[in-house]
């Protein structure tokens, strides 16, 4: 058995590690159709399309590129921005578990609390496949 702690869990964006990423969390979907027909007592599925989003906290911090490009890709005056290359490795950026995708970012919460750290909570959404690689 193989398993896994989120102490190694990390963020890449572009190759770059995303430094200071304290948890993200993955949501993968599968919409299911109603293909049910009158005059049965059971209820049948079919397949429907795959969506995936997920959202991740940082320790903020304005002098990481990093954060700074997660913030614009949301803050920017045109409006949203799709990131591209971000990639979710389960098990250390050096090893090959990974989860990997383009995401559009939904919200950034930042939290100031006068006795912890400035941190950002990241919601996004996925745009297309969803890669896993083992």
């Amino acid at each position: 058995m193989s398993l896994w702690t989120g102490k190694h869990a990390v963020i890449k964006k572009n190759g770059v590690v995303v430094t200071q990423c304290t948890n993200w969390k993955l949501d993968v979907n599968s919409a299911l159709l109603d293909a049910t027909s009158q005059n049965t007592d059971w209820k049948t599925q079919g397949a429907g399309i795959n969506d995936w989003k997920g959202s991740f906290e940082l320790i903020f911090d304005t002098g990481i590129t990093e954060h700074l490009a997660i913030q614009a890709a949301i803050v920017a005056a045109t409006g949203a921005t799709m990131l591209t290359d971000m990639i979710f490795y389960v098990d250390g950026a050096g090893a090959h578990k990974s989860y990997s995708g383009n995401v559009w970012i939904n919200t950034i919460s930042y939290s100031a609390p006068v006795n912890d750290l400035v941190k950002a909570a990241v919601t996004f959404t996925g745009d297309g496949a969803l890669t896993f690689t083992a």
